[in-house]
């Protein structure tokens, strides 16, 4: 699904599509090259572009984790808890939509309802914030993350 969103977005913008093309065009140069004479072979160029030099691409995953994300978590409170003017028992089940999250202003800016590609070049550490969880956190951070950014970025830039 996020391959799908950032191709849609990709292919849509003239200019972005021009600056992604530029960005991967020395990972397509060594991909291109006779790989017998080559002293890596593509996994390792892609693995080591993807995360050095792929600013454009990561930029554009990330923001288009945040602006297509739906997920959600589930949580159980262990002891008495209140949210807001509410009391919640302990041992009750509470499902967490993200989305909420992901398009709040005070973390993302009074433009969290629009797909900005470059939203995560502009404002460092943005990956890193509270709110940005797409993948979870703590026990039930997806375990499938990093691999999954890779076989995206790949295939994106591919």
């Amino acid at each position: 699904m996020t391959a799908f969103w950032m191709m849609v977005e990709i292919l849509t913008k003239p200019s972005l599509l021009a600056a992604v093309r530029a960005e991967i065009a020395p990972t397509m140069k060594v991909a291109a090259s006779n790989p017998a004479h080559s002293d890596r072979t593509l996994p390792q160029v892609l693995r080591a572009d993807i995360g050095s030099s792929w600013h454009v691409l990561n930029s554009i995953f990330n923001e288009a984790i945040r602006f297509y994300s739906t997920g959600s978590s589930v949580r159980q409170t262990l002891r008495p808890t209140r949210l807001g003017h509410r009391l919640i028992p302990s041992g009750t089940k509470v499902l967490m939509p993200l989305r909420q999250l992901l398009m709040a202003p005070e973390a993302f800016g009074s433009d969290a309802h629009l797909f900005v590609p470059d939203r995560f070049l502009r404002q460092k550490g943005l990956d890193r914030h509270e709110y940005y969880r797409p993948f979870g956190g703590g026990v039930s951070l997806c375990s499938g993350k990093t691999v999954g950014r890779l076989e995206v970025l790949s295939f994106v830039g591919w």
